[in-house]
């Protein structure tokens, strides 16, 4: 009977580690998800980007980042953007961000950029959207598919209700899959890992958005359809956005006065 003590219900003392076939090296695994202590979102890593703008009459390539963590200013991350623009918008995962196309001097291009953020090597060309828009309403991403919502076409006086999509980790030009609620640009955009808002907006003659337009990311060779979800406070657009995978938050803005 001694040697049977270190037995309860036919299971010895050798395999009390193992539970449900889970040995002791995998006890950090619940129901097979592997614990690996606070998890961000896939879109969302340690270091945030700058990229491009307008200095004076002059618009500006350089790329600057920040560690999210410290409280110390930006530093020149030396890989420009493959041309100088202002109002690109930016989807991510974690080892590719984007840009969006912009306004350059003079004329609207539609090339999108592309780099790693984690380090600090110049931009490369990723494809074109599918209508030269500047200042996008607002971009989303869910870490594989990457959509901007309407902007501003080129020549300033109207506006994009498109959906563009793109799959973050291939290089590619963006797909028209569906229609905003509502034209707008100069928006910001919050996403989680399934919808993407895009919040407020400019379109011009003094006309400005303050509803939220809601959709489903979707890739390339899915489809999309904005919704009004509600309003800002205020009217607003040059506005900034940044959420986690329950709420966003927005700050700042134009309010056209």
């Amino acid at each position: 009977m001694a040697n049977e003590v270190k037995k309860v219900n036919t299971i010895a003392i050798a395999d009390i580690k193992n539970i449900n076939a889970i040995t002791d090296a995998d006890l950090k695994k619940l129901n097979t998800l592997e614990f690996t202590g606070t998890v961000l979102n896939a879109w969302q890593g340690s270091r945030g980007l700058f990229a491009g703008g307008r200095a004076v009459f002059t618009r500006l390539a350089t790329n600057e980042y920040i560690n999210i963590a410290s409280t110390s200013g930006t530093s020149d991350a030396s890989g420009d953007l493959d041309y100088a623009r202002s109002t690109p918008t930016g989807v991510s995962n974690k080892a590719r961000i984007v840009w969006g196309p912009g306004y350059t001097d003079g004329s609207v291009v539609t090339q999108m950029d592309y780099q790693n953020p984690a380090n600090t090597t110049a931009c490369q060309d990723f494809g074109d959207i599918s209508v030269a828009i500047q200042s996008s309403g607002g971009a989303a991403t869910n870490a594989t598919s990457g959509n901007w919502n309407g902007g501003r076409f080129a020549g300033g006086d109207s506006w994009s209700n498109n959906i563009e999509a793109i799959t973050i980790a291939s290089t590619s030009n963006a797909t028209d899959i569906g229609s905003a609620h509502e034209t707008s640009a100069e928006g910001a955009g919050l996403s989680n890992a399934t919808y993407g808002i895009r919040a407020a907006g400019y379109i011009g003659e003094g006309v400005v958005r303050q509803n939220f337009d809601k959709w489903t990311i979707a890739g390339p060779t899915g489809s999309a359809t904005g919704v009004d979800t509600g309003d800002l406070n205020a009217t607003t657009y040059w506005l900034c956005g940044s959420e986690d995978d329950s709420r966003g938050v927005l700050a700042g803005g134009n309010d056209n006065s």
